[in-house]
């Protein structure tokens, strides 16, 4: 101990006799240089750091303005939506429209169906049954003649119209030569 108290006097006697001036211009050199060595070390670590977020920023700017781009696609988008959704609204409407013409129609006809393969078939077959039978057939008419009555009712209204246009049942003519019961065989 005796040699740190030596130590420490002959510090303690060179400051004494120096000015005041020199004693704080020798405190602050090591300050000075400790300051330095601190920045030295540190600003490599603050460099990187600078770098991470000066990066950083320039992808926060790129996302910003990405997410801006697709904001004003989105409002333009948005804007147009009423009048497409308008648009939209009508198309279904008119097929809509279509599709009950469509469906009134199916219904009109649904009695076809099966009605026309069995009159086709029906009215095949019929040179057939007179050969069998020994007839000659002389004339078939298949046209649907209309009394007056049904003329009349056909004027009143245009519903009942479109409802006469459409029957199920078929007149057939036909015009036969032969015996009594070779004709009522081929009637059975």
């Amino acid at each position: 101990m005796n040699q740190l108290s030596k130590i420490l006097d002959n510090v303690d006697e060179f400051f004494n006799s120096k000015k005041d001036n020199e004693k704080y211009l020798y405190f602050s050199l090591p300050v000075l240089l400790f300051g330095f060595l601190i920045y030295v070390f540190t600003i490599h670590v603050t460099n990187k750091m600078l770098e991470q977020e000066v990066s950083h920023k320039g992808t926060l700017k790129t996302e910003i303005k990405d997410v801006n781009n697709t904001l004003s696609d989105l409002k333009i988008a948005n804007s147009k939506l009423p009048q497409d959704i308008k648009d939209n609204i009508k198309t279904y409407k008119e097929l809509l429209n279509k599709q009950e013409k469509a469906d009134f129609l199916v219904k009109q006809l649904d009695f076809l169906k099966f009605d026309i393969r069995k009159w086709g078939s029906f009215y095949n077959q019929l040179p057939k049954f007179a050969r069998e039978n020994n007839l000659t057939i002389d004339s078939i008419d298949t046209k649907n003649k209309k009394s007056k009555k049904d003329q009349n009712k056909k004027s009143k209204s245009k519903k009942n119209q479109n409802n006469n246009l459409i029957s199920k049942k078929m007149s057939i003519t036909i015009t036969v030569n032969g015996k009594y019961m070779n004709i009522l065989k081929f009637l059975e």
